[in-house]
């Protein structure tokens, strides 16, 4: 079941598509969206892309804070790090050097039906 949206928020699949609209607006490399809805009790929607480099990754994370500072959110790995995650709620946010994308993989990780 979904995380139902704090009031004033946008539904989750609405925020999902338009975090993805700031990254494809600042040039993001294979941005996609994963609706984990099913399988996360933690968040319903990842948004994963890549950046040519920590610069570009940390003007992309500064990009999608900036959008959303009316939001609740969570930011780690702003400065100069190869991965920055974003937490606003219901979407969670992964912005990666295309080196660290290919190490932690989490298009595959959230990929696979859970275990019964």
């Amino acid at each position: 079941m979904p995380n139902p949206s704090p009031a004033g928020s946008p539904p989750s699949a609405t925020l999902a598509q338009a975090v993805l609209h700031i990254l494809e607006d600042h040039k993001a490399n294979d941005p996609l969206i994963l609706n984990i809805s099913r399988t996360s009790s933690f968040t319903d929607f990842l948004v994963i892309a890549s950046g040519t480099s920590s610069r570009h990754v940390g003007a992309l994370g500064d990009a999608v804070q900036e959008a959303f500072t009316h939001e609740n959110l969570s930011t780690e790995g702003l400065q100069g790090s190869e991965w920055v995650v974003i937490d606003l709620g219901s979407v969670v946010v992964h912005l990666f050097t295309p080196e660290k994308r290919s190490l932690y993989n989490l298009e595959k990780l959230w990929s696979y039906p859970p275990s019964a």
